[in-house]
C-alpha cells in the first residue's frame, strides 16, 4: 500500500539551506491521515529580515529547539521512509532545502520518488492567472489558516493533492513523479538549458503566429524533443515541456502561452533564437 508524505519547509535566510520550522503530513493511498506533526528548529545560523517578515520566525523562537539532525533522527526518517514525498514547488525549494540539510549534518540522502504539486496544477489547470499554494487553496476551497506555517501549508497541500487526484485521477509515473535524489547543476549544464530553453521559445512563438499546427510541424517537435531534453536538467520544466512528444503543448493553446510566460521567466531575456515554425 502506497503512502503519501507531504512537507513544507520554511528557511531562515535566502540561502534556502537551512530549516528553522518544517510541516508534515503523512496519509494512506486513499488520504487518511497517518501522521502529523510540526517542528520549530533551530538552524545554528542567522535570520534575514525578509524571510522574519514572511514567516514570523524570529532566532529567538528558536534558540532553545533541536536542531534538524535530531528531529530528523528521532522521527522524520521514519515518516519520509518508504512513501512518496510531496511538496508544492517541490524541487525548487522544499525538497532542494531538505536536501541541502541532509547533506550538511551528513545524513543520509533522500532517495524516494517525489510529486509536485505545483507541476500538477500547472499541467490540469493552466487557465488560472496562477498556481500558487494560497490561490490554489482557494480554486478548491481548502483551509489555509496561516500563509507560510509550515503545517498549514503543508495540510493545504495535502488537501489541494487529493483535489486535483479526486477531479483529475492519481498522477501517472511518467508524469509527475521523479527521484528524489539531487544534485545542483554545473555551470555548463546551465548554460545548455538556457540555450535550449531559448530555442524552444522562439519555436512555441512561432507556432503562435499562423494558429496552426500541422503534422510536419508536430514531427518536428517530437525530433527536437528527443535531441534535446537530455538538456533539461530542471526537472520542473522538464515536467512542464514533456507533452511536446503527444502533441499536447502544441496543440493547447492556453497551456502553451503559460509555458511561453514560464520559459521567459526562466531565461530572464528578452532575446530569443531566429528559428522559428511560421
Amino acid at each position: 500500500m502506497t503512502s503519501f508524505t507531504f512537507f513544507d519547509v520554511e528557511t531562515p535566510n535566502r540561502s534556502n539551506s537551512h530549516v528553522c520550522q518544517i510541516g508534515v503530513v503523512r496519509t494512506d493511498e486513499q488520504g487518511r491521515e497517518e501522521y502529523s506533526g510540526s517542528f520549530l528548529i533551530n538552524p545554528q545560523t542567522h535570520f534575514d529580515d525578509m524571510n522574519v517578515r514572511i514567516h514570523g520566525i524570529t532566532e529567538d523562537m528558536v534558540a532553545d529547539a533541536p536542531i534538524f539532525s535530531d528531529v530528523w533522527e528521532s522521527e522524520l526518517r521514519d515518516v519520509f521512509a518508504d512513501s512518496v514525498l510531496v511538496a508544492h514547488n517541490a524541487k525548487a525549494v522544499d525538497l532542494r532545502v531538505v536536501s541541502k540539510v541532509l547533506e550538511r549534518y551528513n545524513l543520509e540522502p533522500l532517495s524516494a520518488p517525489y510529486i509536485c504539486t505545483l507541476m500538477m496544477a500547472r499541467k490540469y489547470l493552466p487557465h488560472l492567472t496562477n498556481h500558487k499554494l494560497n490561490t490554489m487553496a482557494s480554486y478548491y476551497d481548502i483551509p489555509l489558516r496561516r500563509h507560510h506555517d509550515a503545517m498549514s501549508d503543508t495540510q493545504a497541500c495535502a488537501g489541494i493533492f487529493w483535489a486535483m487526484v479526486e477531479e483529475f485521477g492519481m498522477p501517472q509515473p511518467q508524469e509527475f513523479i521523479y527521484s528524489s535524489s539531487w544534485q545542483a547543476p554545473t555551470r555548463s549544464q546551465k548554460k545548455k538549458q538556457a540555450q535550449t530553453l531559448e530555442h524552444l521559445y522562439s519555436i512555441l512563438v512561432g507556432v503562435d503566429l499562423d494558429k496552426k499546427v500541422n503534422e510536419d510541424e508536430q514531427q518536428y517537435m517530437q525530433q527536437w524533443w528527443a535531441k534535446n531534453k537530455e538538456n533539461i536538467v530542471d526537472f520542473d520544466i522538464r515536467a512542464l515541456i514533456g507533452g511536446i512528444a503527444d502533441g499536447h503543448l502544441l496543440y493547447g493553446e492556453d497551456t502553451r502561452h503559460h509555458l511561453c510566460n514560464i520559459l521567459k521567466e526562466r531565461m530572464n531575456s528578452d532575446n530569443v533564437s531566429p528559428e522559428t515554425l511560421a
